[in-house]
């Protein structure tokens, strides 16, 4: 991860490679990898090559915006109504892609099987003037690079260097670097510039993707169909190492330094910023409890994934994930496809485990024993039931877990003060003692009363000065407090 390395706020040709100083380790840490340079050599790859494939070995991609310089008879050909695409396919199809020695073979080799198999995407940038007219000469020299972990922290630089051998090695250059958790405003607005000139919306810019005859140009040095370059076959880059060792490592990583990461980075699923931030806010506790109301399609159940997956690779393996019938197969298939975790669904007879190439796993298991089989799916249909609910308050948790958790709410919503909790609301305000760590999911946490919101937020555990009443009267006053109530919701916020 790039936080557990210690970065320089800048490294300089003067005291040895920028690609041994810096490249090589901030791309072996990046599962993302956004260049703007002014210059393009199949050469940067050959001096930087150890890190490309830390890049590729965490299935990581590429994006690098290079700057096409036009002549004076170029321009004026756009001028008379040539197209602009056209003239830059012609200065790109002139550069000479030779390979003087073995590394820039292998480098021009390693960049064509990269753009072949989608691990890197190229776009041509030419400069322009306030007209959006292309201008002779002048060089798009924004210097600047962002890379992103598994994680979700970045790193950005900026600086003097360029993507010319020479600009690595010989010349004396500058990169400055920002961190999204030392420098967040420089690194944000690094990333903005590059996203603003990679996507077209930069002033005196025009972008496109790197014309057919020039793509093509590129991909004659890529290796045969199903071959791997040679570098990568040499470095062992795909295979990796010893599967058992890296499991072995994985196992007890959450005792080093930063292993609370280790379920979120070693995730087969690229997650979102967004799921990243929920998985560290349950990592903020002990306890975790949380309400995770996102809308429809923002991933809820990898949210919640990320977390049980820490929690199982910790050793707390008793996990209790409880979702409506139509949707226990989704989560099963959910776990084991995007998290590694081979879960079983309780039937109320069977544990059913995700049906594999191996066969059926299926096994048949006494009702009051179901629930000491480490991590298992039920529907909450079946849960609530009064046999099954009585197994599951029988014994503590590590973690629970409900689904459409708006189904747990009073049968008489509209009528609070009659007090009525429905089966699935009894059984988890029996079962919220009973667990460490608690995660409520649902999308409409109120449907009909706020006091919907109220219980599900009490199952989390409010503090005392936040009952029913004052939380209905604080939610009436929170837009308009007069001067009477400030002390009544500033108690309310001292509580919290």
């Amino acid at each position: 991860m790039l936080r557990d390395r210690e970065w320089a706020p800048s490294y300089t040709t003067d005291d040895g490679s920028l690609a041994e100083q810096f490249y090589t380790p901030v791309l072996t840490e990046a599962v993302e990898y956004n260049r703007g340079t002014g210059y393009f050599s199949a050469g940067s790859l050959a001096l930087s090559m150890r890190g490309i494939e830390g890049l590729i070995r965490n299935g990581g991609r590429m994006r690098l915006l290079v700057g096409c310089t036009l002549d004076a008879g170029e321009v004026e050909a756009i001028r008379r109504g040539e197209s602009l695409k056209r003239q830059v396919e012609r200065n790109l199809c002139r550069v000479p892609l030779d390979a003087p020695d073995p590394d820039t073979a292998g480098a021009l080799e390693l960049l064509s099987w990269m753009i072949a198999s989608g691990h890197m995407e190229i776009k041509v940038a030419v400069r322009c003037n306030d007209r959006g007219e292309p201008v002779e000469n002048p060089i798009y020299h924004k210097k600047m690079g962002i890379v992103r972990d598994s994680a979700g922290d970045k790193l950005a630089w900026n600086g003097s260097d360029n993507e010319t051998p020479s600009g690595r090695s010989a010349n004396s250059e500058l990169l400055t670097v920002f961190t999204s958790w030392d420098a967040p405003k420089h690194q944000r607005s690094t990333e903005a510039q590059f996203e603003e000139d990679w996507s077209g919306r930069a002033r005196r810019l025009k972008v496109m993707g790197i014309p057919q005859a020039a793509r093509q140009n590129l991909l004659k040095y890529a290796p045969p169909k199903d071959h791997l370059p040679t570098r990568l076959k040499r470095q062992g880059t795909v295979a990796g190492p010893d599967p058992d060792v890296v499991w072995s490592f994985i196992s007890q990583a959450h005792g080093v330094k930063n292993g609370f990461m280790v379920g979120l980075a070693t995730a087969p699923v690229r997650p979102w910023p967004h799921q990243v931030q929920v998985f560290r806010r349950l990592r903020d506790g002990p306890p975790a409890r949380l309400l995770i109301a996102d809308e429809v399609g923002l991933g809820k159940t990898i949210q919640a994934g990320l977390f049980v997956r820490q929690a199982w690779l910790e050793g707390r393996r008793r996990i209790l994930v409880m979702a409506p019938a139509g949707l226990t197969k989704q989560w099963q298939k959910e776990l084991h496809e995007k998290l590694n975790l081979d879960w079983p669904i309780y039937d109320g007879r069977n544990l059913v485990w995700q049906d594999t190439h191996a066969g059926g796993r299926d096994r048949t298991v006494q009702p009051d024993i179901w629930t000491e089989q480490g991590p298992v799916i039920i529907s909450s249909h079946l849960a609530r039931r009064d046999e099954r609910a009585l197994d599951i308050t029988s014994t503590r948790w590590d973690v629970v877990v409900l689904d459409e958790a708006h189904y747990a709410r009073q049968t008489n919503p509209n009528n609070p003060d009659k007090h009525t909790p429905n089966k699935m609301l009894r059984l988890m305000r029996s079962l919220k003692g009973l667990t460490e760590d608690l995660i409520l999911l649902t999308a409409t946490p109120m449907q009909l009363h706020p006091v919907e919101l109220y219980d599900l937020l009490e199952l989390l555990g409010l503090p005392r000065e936040w009952s029913w009443d004052n939380f209905e009267r604080f939610y009436g006053l929170v837009d308009n407090p007069d001067a009477d109530n400030i002390k009544f919701l500033g108690r309310l916020f001292r509580a919290s």
